[in-house]
């Protein structure tokens, strides 16, 4: 068979054979490119009715659409012997890897819950894989994948015809019977939740390195798949979770009945687990090098120095942050405990760190008491404690002190070298830093009222102190605020902000919110690996500052590195696991791996604290085919701004769907158009609904816009079923072809992530 040509295929090598026939390398000349055929037994020919059976199950598993689903290219004969062209992964099966070693626990979740979403897609197209197992799993090199994780699942169509084939050997079950559902191997009737029995099994060998149930001879094998439980991961391998255990306990229940009913309920439980900060903890490294400064408390007569006992909380996150061998919760994330009595270790559960930090203020006119201790959450114990009883102008001295003797309680206790905290590089007068504290503080709830308050406080500070760096820095995020929240749209705004910002840095070049502001406004001008630079610079001076890391991970799954994306966003869960726009974060980016049901379950999670991305659901539900629920989602958009543009996009993607062609670019009206044309996400959606009606010029033109301002994510446009009606233009590929290349650019800014 080597070197024969077969249609406009050219055989290279063998790669292997099997049940359902072999296998080879060919080289397709016809698009320059290796592809993999597989034979198959050449009795499917023979019996016309089994053939017609198995080209209908093929041609099914062709149709579908799914990163992780291996393509199928052709179905063809040749010499009496079927042929299926497929997708060619350069790589190992999934079987060879655990082979060598169990895998990692974060990256077999990673597995399982791509293949577990790509069986969702199936599963709606009502096609059952029946043969899920580490063999039929393939996992691509590095070097020859877009990612390291890229995996695919291969034979969907084909197993069912393994019964006809001389190499089976049970003659009657179809599958592997190591991986098999009790149902399936007893021959009886099965339906979705056997693939996610299969999948269970695969998880737990993922994790333990040997299959749940084992067995010298088929008979064994059997009898302990039906009649006994496997052996507890956690006597297999002791540091997995006891909630990942319980999910692959779920998923592997005999009764079909106790199992999760679809893959949707196995994503949604996953999702769970990936969210939990003790989760996203082990991730960032190991749990005992992690602290959370609680809000202090304001215990001041009259309770009117609320801000100072906030503003203490803030300076020391800021501080201890500094220090790289530290995981420092941000303020979003530990504001939710203000005023809440709560134990400790508790919260230390909660967070998934090992170390609070608490304290109260006191202030009697300028006389100013604060205290602090260090507690060890695993068991409540005081490791340091210390109290100021000074005047106000005194306390940037108390904050570095603290900081310093945090940092040292820590050293003791972990055995290893904790650095001391950074001092103030200048410190302002007192009256200013309390209307700078003031100012900063409303910009966390940025209203048009806040807004207007927050510019006034801090225009005071500077009067009283114009040499004020962070002052500046804040007042520079209020006039970009204003913007970015639409309250105020002008461009006037921007250029303040610019100015603002400079004005901070050249007083203090690293000031962490005047390197913010300048970096979003770079990326607001399309250049994306500047920007790139500018959020890296700011991390480098606030390694907690939420928005950079945030817009680090948006510019880099906007130029298709989704799983350098994905660390990102695991970075700042870690950092700030209660902060909504890093779950969101989290989900559009699996939105945009074409992860569609995993997506929907993140999100559901989401919109219950961020209704204002209601229209990612909406879109999501879209793309996994639930018109019902994204029509649902769709409304509620409109019916919470109903003057805004996203329920039109919502509206006209989902028309688009149902085939409405030109009747949607009643929604794409000049409001809409108008706020596009600079807006990354909006501009591609433009381009999308441009696409769904037809109108190619139009869509091209608003690609291209896309493209020019930051939009280089090819790798979605490649599987974005909305872009279907111009992928047979000739400037599809050209557009195609721009984008990787431009997103190729940001790759020599990768040293810059840490």
């Amino acid at each position: 068979m080597i070197n024969r040509i077969v249609s406009h295929y050219k055989i290279i090598s063998k790669l292997g054979e099997g049940g359902m026939g072999e296998v080879y390398l060919a080289e397709d000349f016809k698009l320059e490119r290796k592809v993999a055929i597989k034979f198959l037994p050449s009795h499917l020919t023979k019996d016309n009715e089994l053939r017609e059976r198995f080209e209908r199950e093929a041609q099914a598993a062709a149709a579908l659409n799914h990163p992780n689903i291996i393509t199928i290219y052709e179905i063809g004969e040749f010499e009496g012997q079927i042929y299926i062209a497929m997708e060619y992964i350069e790589g190992q099966t999934l079987g060879q890897i655990i082979e060598i070693a169990p895998l990692a626990i974060e990256q077999a979740t990673e597995f399982t819950i791509a293949i577990a979403d790509a069986l969702s897609v199936a599963h709606r197209k009502g096609i059952f894989h029946r043969d899920v197992k580490p063999d039929n799993i393939m996992v691509a090199s590095e070097a020859s994948a877009q990612v390291s994780r890229h995996i695919k699942l291969l034979d969907f169509g084909l197993v069912k015809f393994k019964r006809f084939s001389k190499l089976t050997v049970t003659g009657s079950a179809v599958g592997t019977l190591a991986y098999m559902s009790p149902e399936q191997a007893t021959g009886k009737q099965v339906d979705q939740r056997s693939d996610v029995f299969s999948l269970g099994a695969v998880f737990y060998e993922m994790l333990a390195g040997l299959p749940p149930f084992v067995g010298e001879y088929d008979a064994a094998v059997l009898y302990h798949l039906v009649n006994e439980e496997p052996v507890s991961l956690s006597q297999q391998r002791a540091e997995v979770p006891d909630e990942l255990e319980r999910i692959v306990s779920k998923a592997l229940a005999k009764d079909p009945d106790q199992r999760y009913q679809n893959m949707g309920e196995l994503l949604v439980a996953l999702a769970d687990y990936q969210y939990k900060p003790q989760t996203l903890a082990e991730k960032a490294g190991p749990g005992k090098k992690s602290i959370a400064v609680l809000p202090f408390e304001d215990i001041s007569p009259g309770s009117q120095n609320e801000y100072l006992a906030d503003g203490m909380s803030e300076e020391l996150i800021m501080a201890l942050s500094q220090n790289r061998q530290l995981r420092v919760i941000a303020r979003t994330s530990v504001m939710q405990y203000k005023e809440r009595a709560k134990d400790v270790r508790d919260i230390g559960r909660e967070l998934g760190v090992s170390h609070i930090l608490e304290g109260s203020v006191r202030r009697y006119e300028d006389n100013l008491r604060v205290t602090a201790q260090l507690i060890n959450t695993v068991d409540g114990s005081h490791l340091w404690g210390d109290k100021f009883d000074g005047i106000l102008k005194d306390i940037f001295a108390f904050q570095e002190k603290v900081a310093s003797q945090v940092a040292a309680a820590l050293r003791v206790e972990l055995g290893e070298e904790i650095s001391p905290a950074a001092k103030m590089k200048t410190r302002p007068q007192t009256k200013a830093y309390e209307y700078h504290l003031q100012g900063k503080l409303l910009l966390d709830t940025p209203t048009l009222e806040n807004l207007d308050r927050s510019e006034m406080m801090l225009n005071r500070a500077l009067q009283m102190d114009p040499q004020y760096a962070a002052a500046y820095g804040s007042l520079a995020s209020c006039y970009l605020w204003n913007v970015d929240t639409g309250v105020r749209p002008d461009p006037e705004y921007l250029s303040k902000a610019e100015k603002t910002a400079q004005k901070a840095l050249n007083i203090e070049n690293d000031q962490p919110d005047a390197l913010y502001t300048l970096a979003n406004l770079t990326m607001k001008n399309g250049k994306v690996s500047e920007a790139f630079d500018g959020f890296s610079k700011v991390l480098d001076s606030n390694p907690n500052h939420g928005h950079a890391r945030l817009w680090r991970a948006i510019l880099l799954y906007y130029s298709s590195f989704f799983e350098e994306a994905l660390d990102e966003a695991d970075r700042l869960l870690a950092t700030d696991p209660f902060w909504p726009m890093a779950h969101w974060l989290h989900s559009t980016i699996r939105l945009h791996q074409g992860m569609f049901d995993y997506a929907v379950a993140e999100y559901e999670q989401v919109v219950s604290e961020l209704p204002s991305k209601l229209v990612w659901l909406a879109l999501a539900y879209r793309y996994a085919d639930k018109m019902d629920k994204a029509w649902r989602a769709a409304r509620k958009v409109k019916q919470l701004d109903p003057d805004g543009i996203l329920w039109q996009m919502a509206f006209a993607f989902l028309e688009g769907a149902e085939g409405k062609g030109k009747k949607i670019l009643k929604y794409i009206d000049e409001q809409v158009k108008g706020y596009s044309w600079n807006f990354v996400i909006t501009v591609y959606w433009v381009a999308s609904c441009y696409a769904l009606a037809g109108n190619k010029d139009e869509a091209f033109k608003w690609l291209e816009q896309g493209i020019a301002i930051g939009n280089r994510n090819y790798r979605w446009f490649e599987f974005d079923p909305n872009l279907e009606p111009i992928r047979n233009d000739t400037r599809y590929a050209e557009i195609l072809g721009k984008a990787h290349r431009e997103a190729e650019k940001l790759k020599t800014n990768f040293d810059k992530i840490k």
